[in-house]
């Protein structure tokens, strides 16, 4: 992961904290990951909440905004680079219409998963932009512009308008054309043309804040 994302993230000492006090699974400050001792002890093949907890520390970003892109990124480092996810039982979830790709965690990583078929560099350009303090809705337009080989590469997808042919075309994850071209799929607008703002993000996805330097690290499902 610091290889992919971060190479001065390597260079860094992490503190793994075992704690028996903490009621929850595990979060994040800074360079410090601290974890539930009776969630490992409930848990013992969860050996991989150390990956996301630690894509974390990989990441550095000076924001936690969009919270539901920073928790993605880290499910998605997880499913990516994870070596014990299915004894740990875990694993990407499947598709289930009700849901939205700013649902955040695993839900947000099947998505940027899906989205890395078509932009093989999306993830790391996203995460680039996070680090960098550049990232907006339009970033989307930047990264996921083109038609990879096709006028309507996401056509006839589960993601999808079902309404509108080219809602993706030339264009990005949106089509600031229309406000419906998501609508009746998990990654729809909800009705307006700012869905891919952070003010979408469902309130009960947020746990914390913890705050270290500006970045409130929400707690790990």
């Amino acid at each position: 992961m610091c290889d992919r994302f971060n190479r001065n993230s390597c260079q860094r000492d992490v503190q793994i904290t075992i704690d028996p006090g903490y009621s929850g699974v595990a979060y994040t400050l800074g360079r410090i990951i601290v974890i539930s001792a009776k969630w490992l002890r409930d848990n013992p093949q969860d050996t991989d909440v150390i990956t996301h907890e630690g894509m974390h520390v990989v990441q550095g970003y000076p924001r936690y905004d969009p919270s539901w892109l920073v928790e993605g990124i880290a499910d998605y480092s997880r499913w990516k680079y994870g070596i014990n996810n299915p004894a740990g039982g875990w694993s990407l979830p499947n598709f289930v219409s009700s849901q939205y790709y700013t649902n955040s965690y695993r839900i947000t990583a099947r998505f940027l998963a899906w989205c890395e078929k078509f932009y093989p560099n999306i993830v790391n350009q996203l995460d680039a932009a996070m680090r960098n303090n550049v990232y907006s809705a339009d970033s989307w337009k930047q990264f996921a512009s083109g038609k990879c080989g096709t006028n309507d590469h996401f056509h006839s997808t589960k993601y999808h308008s079902r309404g509108t042919s080219d809602h993706f075309r030339g264009t990005t994850c949106h089509s600031l054309g229309t406000s419906d071209h998501f609508r009746g799929t998990k990654y729809h607008s909800r009705g307006t043309a700012d869905h891919f703002h952070s003010t979408k993000v469902p309130l009960w996805w947020y746990r914390g804040p913890f705050i270290l330097h500006n970045w409130p690290f929400s707690l790990y499902r």
